[in-house]
Order: structure tokens, then C-alpha cells, then sequence
């Protein structure tokens, strides 16, 4: 069991890749701590109790960033794919250099069960799921003489008499946290980087109803919850009084509501009265394809749109359906879409995942053919099936009864090129074979697919 720390400052890592353009730096505002600390300090006892110093939002230099640390009582990290050996390797020199550091481990990239605290002697506290209730709990708990952490619900711990423990998960409603942007946390980043270009995440609803296997959004059954819209103009208006050119939306079905399409107009009032943002991401919904149609068109025509829209499958294949827990549009419909999108002159490009459970050469190739025979000659991004920890497809029965192997990766951002010179590198876990997809065959629907990326690349569809 850890004491209560003497020094109360706090520091919070979400460390990001930084990316290079012709003339720019550019890298992530830390969105998700910045949320656990926004809300924790509207406490008055964690205000008269902490100091926050600072975030970590890039991928500093491990030594560097432990020197540059007054006295840290409590380092809390955020985990992804991209960020997770860096957090282990920051938080192991943190507890060697500060042994009485209270150090938390949180995000995506925390398996659901204690095995970090098992492997990683270093870690004191994991938050499973959703963290602001969890984040303040635990600080108001380590400033009591006896703290007694069994009534925080999502969190494991050590304990002195039974190891490693973990408490219930509660399913979160609440949709009011504090902002991070508009509450100010982040000013100092920019003031500190006036030369780099600062993205963010625009994040106007919480939750996915959707249970897909191989996800791990919709893996605690959690609804939509939606945020107050007036705190999501709010939040528009600060990113683009900030020059903040680029967007990731954090929803999961964005397109769901209608007044999503009023965020859209929102974002493009903004954008024609400042320039910011320049471009948008956005997950789209799978079951509204009219409120869709129209975000993508509204996005298209006022150059929002990154990448274009999204009409994705993952898999056409009637078995790998079922096992993923996914419902998909008929073709008829996916073929009326795409000639709505071109009409309007809005791009559009389709998903499909190699190695998911069900899935052999002959449906997957067949799968890539049908959707070109109804029209899709834009785009078909084929991504590995990346096997995640929070996910039902990442549980141990599932790895055994679909006869699931995978092999260490190293981790490369999709959308920019990284950086090439890092001090750790990141890994992921590739699905490469299942029980009806051999390696041989996996190979060959990596090439098969890599043809027909090259043909819609020269323009042969």
C-alpha cells in the first residue's frame, strides 16, 4: 500500500507524435487528461490540496522529462496504441528517481484487467473506462490519513492483504464535465509553442451503442450520451480563436442526430469568418445515411473534408458478420449512395479489415470485387485488424475459439508521417491468422489489396 504523498504537484501525460510538414510542427492538444484535470480542480478540497504543473503532451525525452519534475506526488497517464511503451518507460524512471510518485495508468490501452499492475510494479492505480469520477475520487482519497480506495468504482489498486484488486465499473451519465479549452488549461501550450501546429479533439457526444467485436468503444453497453451543444460552439470558437487548423472528432457515430448537422453549419460559419479550422476527421454514423449525406456534402463543398466520406463494410462476408456482432446496409443501398456522393462531387471511400474471425481469402477478395462492382472506384482502405485489450475480440475465448495469432508490429500513424528518430518505439498486435484464414492466405489478400489500392491510384477504376 502507498503512502499519502507529502508534495501534492501533479503532472499529466497524453504524449503524442510530433509531425513534420513543409514549413510546420505539429502535434495533438492532450484532450483526455486535460478533461480528468479540468474536472478534478472544480473541487475545492483538490484545489487547496494540488498543484498542477504541467502536461506532457509530446513525446519528450524520458530523462529530460523526469528532471524537469518538481516533486511530483502524482503522475497520471494517458494510453493508446501510439503512446503505451513510452508511458512505461517515462513512469518506471518517475517512481526510481520519486519512489513516494503516486503513479496512474489509464486509457484504451489498459487491459481491462490487473495485469499492469501484475507486470509493472511501478504503476499503483489503473482507471478502466471513463475517468473524470474515478481521477478526482482517487485525489480526494490520497489526501485522508487512512485512504481507503474500495468505493471508486472503476479503478484497481494493491492492496496489503490481497495484492492487486479491482473494484466494480460503472457506467458514467453525465455529460456537463468542464471543458479543458475553455477553462484555460491549455494556454500555456501555446504560449510555450508558439512554432507548432497545435491539432485538437472536438468531442460533442460520448458512448457508442454499437457492440463490434473487434472494437472496444461500444465494449460497456454504453448509449450516446450528448453533450450540451452550446459548450460545443463554445469550443469551436476557442480552437479557431486558437488557429487550431486541424480536427479530430472524438464521436463515434457522428451523423446520428440531426443536430449534428447544425455542429457542421456551426463549423463552417466559423470557418468562413476566421480560416480555422482548415480540415476535419470525422467517425461517421453507420444507420443515418441522409444526415450523412448531408454533413459530407456541407463539409465538401466549404473544404472541411479530409478525407471524404465513409460507406464502410469491414467485412461483406455473411459468417464474419455474425462473429463481429455488425449489421451492414444492403449493397443496393451502398450502390445508391455512391451515386448520390458523385453527383454532389463529394468524395467518398470504403473500410474493409483484414483478419477478422470468419473471414478466408476467397470471401474477403470476393468482398473487395463487390464493392467495385457497385461502384466504388474511389477509395477501399484496407486496414489489419489490430487485436485491442478493451475489446471482446481480445478476450481470451475469443483469441482461442477463432484460433487467433498475431505478431508484434511496430505502430506507424495513419494519416502523417511520424517523426522517423524515437527514443521507444510502439507496438501493436497484428492480427495475421485465424482458424479459417491461414498465413499463406493472409498474405495474399495483403497483396491482393495493395493491386487494387495501386489500380484506384492511377485512376483504372
Amino acid at each position: 500500500m502507498i503512502g499519502v504523498p507529502k508534495m501534492k504537484n501533479i503532472y499529466m501525460v497524453q504524449a503524442s507524435n510530433t509531425y513534420s510538414g513543409e514549413s510546420f510542427k505539429a502535434a495533438y492538444l492532450p484532450y483526455a487528461v486535460g478533461l480528468l484535470v479540468a474536472y478534478a480542480f472544480t473541487d475545492e478540497t483538490v484545489k487547496k490540496e494540488y498543484s498542477f504543473k504541467r502536461f506532457i503532451f509530446t513525446r519528450e525525452n524520458t530523462d529530460k522529462a523526469v528532471e524537469s519534475m518538481d516533486n511530483p506526488a502524482f503522475v497520471g497517464f494517458s494510453n493508446y496504441i501510439w503512446n503505451t511503451q513510452y508511458n512505461l518507460a517515462l513512469a518506471e524512471k518517475v517512481k526510481k528517481k520519486f519512489p513516494e510518485c503516486v503513479i496512474l495508468f489509464g486509457g484504451h490501452n489498459v487491459p481491462p484487467d490487473n495485469s499492469f499492475l501484475e507486470k509493472y510494479p511501478f504503476i499503483d492505480f489503473l482507471v478502466h473506462a471513463e475517468g473524470e469520477e474515478a481521477f478526482r475520487s482517487l485525489l480526494l482519497e490520497l489526501c485522508k490519513e487512512k485512504p481507503d480506495f474500495s468505493s471508486i468504482p472503476n479503478i484497481s489498486y494493491r492492496t496489503e492483504e490481497n495484492g492487486c484488486k479491482k473494484n466494480p465499473t460503472e457506467i458514467l451519465s453525465k455529460t456537463d464535465y468542464p471543458s479543458p479549452y475553455l477553462t484555460g488549461l491549455f494556454d500555456s501550450i501555446f504560449e510555450e509553442n508558439p512554432d507548432m501546429q497545435l491539432d485538437a479533439i472536438l468531442e460533442t457526444s460520448r458512448g457508442c451503442p454499437n457492440s463490434c467485436t473487434y472494437c472496444d468503444w461500444g465494449c460497456n453497453g454504453s448509449k450516446i450520451r450528448l453533450f450540451p451543444i452550446e459548450r460545443v460552439f463554445a469550443e469551436i470558437d476557442w480552437l479557431a480563436d486558437h488557429g487550431v487548423k486541424f480536427i479530430w472528432g472524438a464521436d463515434s457515430n457522428f451523423g446520428q442526430f440531426k443536430r449534428d448537422i447544425e455542429i457542421v453549419d456551426y463549423l463552417i460559419k466559423v470557418k468562413e469568418k476566421t480560416g480555422c479550422p482548415e480540415r476535419l476527421r470525422i467517425n461517421y454514423a453507420k444507420h443515418n445515411p441522409q444526415v450523412v449525406f448531408e454533413i459530407s456534402r456541407k463539409l465538401e463543398k466549404y473544404g472541411l473534408s479530409k478525407e471524404g466520406a465513409t460507406i464502410s463494410f469491414q467485412s461483406l462476408n455473411p459468417e464474419t458478420l455474425a462473429n463481429i456482432g455488425r449489421r451492414n446496409m444492403s449493397l443496393d443501398k451502398f450502390g445508391e449512395l455512391i451515386s448520390m456522393y458523385k453527383k454532389e462531387g463529394v468524395t467518398t471511400y470504403s473500410e474493409l479489415i483484414l483478419g477478422l474471425p470468419g473471414e478466408t481469402k476467397e470471401s474477403f477478395t470476393k468482398g473487395i470485387c463487390e464493392l467495385l462492382e457497385y461502384g466504388q472506384h474511389k477509395a477501399i482502405q484496407v486496414y489489419t485488424c489490430d487485436l485491442l485489450p478493451n475489446s471482446e475480440m481480445g478476450s481470451k475465448e475469443s483469441v482461442e475459439k477463432y484460433g487467433i495469432r498475431t505478431v508484434k508490429t511496430p505502430f506507424a500513424q495513419a494519416h502523417c508521417k511520424a517523426d522517423i528518430k524515437q527514443e521507444i518505439t510502439e507496438y501493436n498486435n497484428a492480427v495475421i491468422e485465424t482458424n479459417t484464414l491461414s498465413r499463406e492466405d493472409w498474405v495474399y489478400c495483403v497483396v491482393f489489396s495493395c493491386i487494387i489500392q495501386a489500380f484506384h491510384n492511377i485512376g483504372l477504376f
